[in-house]
C-alpha cells in the first residue's frame, strides 16, 4: 500500500466570469449539438471551481447522449443549469456552518 502525504496546500481560486464562460466553450465544443448560453451559464456558475464545471459539461453531455438514435443527441441550456445547481447543491452540503469547506480528518503538518 503507498501513502502519499502533501505537505503543501495549493490554493487556486475559482474562475471569473469570463473564465467560466471560456471553460463551458472549451468543454462543449459541439455547437451543431448545443443549444446553451455561456455567458448566462458563467453566470449561474458564479463561485464554482473549474473542475465543477468539467463535471457539469461532462455530466450534461451524458444526459444529452441518453437517445438510441444518435442524431438526436443535443445538450441543451436547462441540462447545464440542472446540472450547476446540482453542483451548488453539494457544494453547499459540503460547506461548513460558516460557508467554509469543514475541516478533514487526518494528517496535519505542524
Amino acid at each position: 500500500m503507498l501513502l502519499l502525504r502533501l505537505l503543501r496546500h495549493i490554493k487556486f481560486r475559482n474562475p471569473d466570469a469570463s473564465m467560466r464562460r471560456e471553460l463551458f466553450a472549451l468543454q462543449l465544443p459541439n455547437q451543431d449539438r448545443m443549444q446553451a448560453d455561456f455567458s448566462a451559464l458563467a453566470d449561474l456558475s458564479r463561485g464554482l471551481s473549474g473542475w465543477a464545471i468539467l463535471n457539469i459539461c461532462i455530466n450534461a453531455i451524458y444526459v444529452g447522449s441518453m437517445n438510441p438514435n444518435a442524431e438526436r443527441w443535443m445538450v441543451t441550456q436547462e441540462m447545464l443549469e440542472r446540472e450547476i445547481a446540482r453542483a451548488k447543491k453539494a457544494k453547499a452540503e459540503h460547506a461548513g456552518k460558516n460557508g467554509k469547506t469543514r475541516k478533514r480528518i487526518g494528517f496535519k503538518p505542524s
